[in-house]
């Protein structure tokens, strides 16, 4: 049983190690491909540290591999963020899940015995926490995605990586300081190798750049459709811009499907191959933003209250529409209220 332990753990760390390879020719230069694949680097980790004589066999290395190992649910939490929110980059305190299940590990490993079982506890609750956050992520607004292999990604990838690691998090809790036995260990081998071998599959087939490269910025979508010679598109540009259906709270592409009488399947390629946006939020924000940037840079409209124009250009809260507005100009409404105003 323990050369079947070794063997399939072996078979699973080349695919992982593979797997990241794969996501760094892919997307190596951006970094959602670097999560990706450190990702799949601390996977293969896992494989090693949650079989003891393994880990033991890794001689000087075995420190750096727990290490990989207690990272695995933050780096985990940040790729999936990446690939499903399409975060390009992180602010300062995104980072603090990481630095926290280190400085959990480390004073675990320094605290006096009786502290340590409660401080292990402690560092999985976090770490399924992060777990839960990223399957509640894949899940929410799954329709919004208008990358066809990304959105069927979703599902199986919440099932999936999110099965092993709570798993993986709920028997570490309820073994604590015990030796996981070997039938245990083989059965986790398995499941981690044939998701692991599945996720591979699908970078293979994809090539990644579907998955991965994020589209263009938010202000494309009215540029993009004076272009075109198209009847959808051209419906498709009136409702947007005669209409001004993008004012509508809670607007879904299934209602603007119907609105336009296109099938979903058809209104999504539209969008995604002929515009080249990967999420219609993002198709629908442009609008919205740079309507909201007319309005804040209107003297008239100075006493106007950001809120007020948040929600008459279509967002359902002052988060959402704080959150698209920087992410385009780079400040907030009421920095670029001020500066607008200032200027003219």
């Amino acid at each position: 049983m323990e050369e079947l332990n070794f063997l399939i753990r072996g078979g699973g760390i080349a695919l992982a190690l593979l797997a990241g390879f794969v996501m760094l020719r892919d997307a190596g230069t951006h970094r959602i491909g670097r999560l990706g694949a450190a990702f799949a680097l601390g996977t293969g980790s896992y494989l090693i540290c949650s079989a003891p004589a393994l880990l033991s066999a890794m001689g000087p290395l075995g420190g750096s591999v727990i290490i990989l190992c207690v990272a695995n649910p933050a780096l985990y939490w940040m790729f999936g963020r990446a690939l499903f929110e399409e975060r390009t980059r992180f602010a300062g305190a995104e980072w603090g899940p990481l630095g926290l299940l280190l400085v959990l590990y480390a004073v675990r490993g320094a605290g006096v015995a009786e502290n340590r079982e409660i401080l292990g506890i402690v560092q999985q609750i976090v770490s399924f926490a992060l777990v839960a956050h990223v399957m509640w992520v894949a899940l929410y607004r799954r329709e919004n995605d208008l990358i066809d292999a990304r959105r069927a990604f979703r599902l199986p990838f919440a099932i999936a990586t999110g099965f092993v690691i709570a798993s993986v998090v709920i028997g570490e809790i309820v073994l604590s300081d015990q030796t996981p036995g070997i039938v245990l260990q083989v059965l986790v081998a398995v499941v981690v190798t044939a998701i692991t071998s599945g996720a591979l599959a699908l970078l293979l087939k994809t090539r990644g750049e579907r998955l991965f490269i994020q589209g263009p910025p938010v202000a494309r979508a009215t540029s993009s459709l004076e272009t075109v010679d198209d009847p959808a598109l051209k419906s498709l540009r009136e409702a947007m811009e005669t209409d001004y259906v993008w004012r509508e709270e809670g607007l879904t592409i299934g209602t603007l499907a119907a609105r336009l009488q296109l099938p979903e399947y058809r209104l999504r390629r539209l969008i995604n191959r002929h515009l080249e946006f990967r999420n219609f939020s993002t198709f629908l924000n442009g609008y919205r933003v740079t309507e909201a940037k007319r309005r804040l840079a209107d003297p008239k409209e100075a006493r106007i209250p950001i809120l007020t124009i948040a929600l008459e250009t279509g967002f359902a809260s002052i988060g959402p529409f704080n959150r698209a507005f920087k992410t385009e100009t780079g400040l907030t409404p009421s920095q670029f209220r001020s500066q607008s105003i200032a200027n003219s």
